[in-house]
């Protein structure tokens, strides 16, 4: 079943039956199915109580159709360090650089597959062009990615998919039930990994605005791969829908060669620490010695627990226990910690946990 919703509008949607259940890994991976599912997953989110905050991590693992003119679906004709040219796509000028209904770019064959960019609302699309976001890549090919080194080449293709905003996902209260207030203080917020450096923004009754600088940020855009971290102060669980369409491609998820990513599931699909395949990206350090081994943090409850891999197995920091059955649910995330100084990023590849 699909569940239709208006174009662009707030894409959680409280007490929604779900279309299909989340279901783990080893069990998606035994189902073929002709056609890519559409439906909707559960996100849920811890109740404070009303004077204290509890945190989740949350993900949005089903990708938004994109609507936009042109071919949103193609092939690539060159790149620059951060633009994608296609001659002949024919898209709207401005029309994919909209603020309010921002987009991404997923690579779908060639060296690059899997890989998913941000485009610009800053630099606006041509009919044949676009610019990625200015987070993501620079023309000097000195930002977290360069294009033109990571192997792409003409008759690669493409695919355009409806990037969300932060105020298409959550809306207001009478959306999402999120606790809104004239103070930052009162209300419940909501922090994104952006430049590396975590902002917080909050519902002021009126709009989403970043706290300290009461910037309006309705249109902050929210990737597919990202994961947010929801402080609910209010005294009650909200328990949400997201409606979408099942990912259909391996992912090539871009982390941070030093400091925090956060990284969602990706996948509506449970798995383990193990079975991310976070310790075999390029450039992961596994040490015995916790203090130096790159980490991931996973939320249980409301705390944070911390782990390495020691080479042969995931550890949590501290106990040393071995982890690498510890789980990761859909519609979460983890904060990868990345201890080098070296610049750039690196690509983490995880294949479908399930056929299509």
């Amino acid at each position: 079943m699909k569940i239709s919703v208006p174009l662009r509008a707030p894409r959680l949607v409280a007490l929604l039956a779900l279309a299909f259940a989340t279901l783990s890994a080893s069990n998606l991976s035994a189902q073929t199915v002709n056609t890519i599912p559409v439906g909707a997953v559960t996100v849920s989110i811890a109740a404070g109580t009303g004077s204290t905050r509890a945190l989740s991590t949350v993900s949005f693992p089903l990708i938004e159709t994109a609507t936009a003119a042109g071919q949103m679906i193609g092939s690539i004709s060159s790149v620059t360090p951060n633009t994608i040219t296609n001659a002949s796509a024919g898209w709207t000028p401005s029309q994919l650089s909209t603020a309010a209904t921002p987009h991404v770019i997923q690579i779908t064959s060639g060296a690059a597959s899997g890989r998913t960019f941000l485009v610009s609302v800053s630099v606006a699309n041509t009919a044949t062009t676009l610019t990625l976001d200015a987070d993501e890549a620079n023309a000097a090919g000195t930002g977290l990615v360069n294009l033109s080194s990571l192997g792409i080449s003409a008759g690669d293709t493409y695919r355009i998919i409806a990037c969300d905003t932060i105020n298409s996902l959550f809306g207001g209260p009478a959306q999402s039930g999120i606790l809104a207030n004239a103070s930052s203080a009162n209300a419940d917020t909501i922090q994104v990994l952006v430049s590396g450096v975590y902002r917080t923004y909050f519902h002021n009754t009126t709009q989403w605005v970043r706290a300290g600088l009461n910037t309006p940020s309705n249109n902050v855009a929210i990737r597919p791969d990202a994961m947010l971290i929801v402080n609910r102060l209010g005294n009650t669980p909200l328990s949400l829908t997201v409606t979408g369409e099942v990912p259909s491609e391996d992912r090539k998820a871009t982390v941070r060669n030093s400091g925090l990513t956060t990284l969602s599931t990706s996948f509506p699909v449970n798995y383990t620490l193990l079975s991310s395949g976070i310790q075999s990206m390029p450039g992961w350090v596994s040490s015995a010695n916790p203090t130096i081994a790159d980490n991931v943090s996973v939320l249980f409850g409301t705390t944070y627990r911390n782990y390495y891999f020691d080479g042969t197995q995931w550890r949590r920091v501290g106990l040393n226990t071995p982890s690498n059955g510890v789980a990761i649910n859909a519609a979460t995330g983890v904060v990868i910690n990345k201890k080098g100084a070296v610049a750039g990023s690196s690509a983490l590849s995880q294949v479908l946990p399930y056929t299509l």
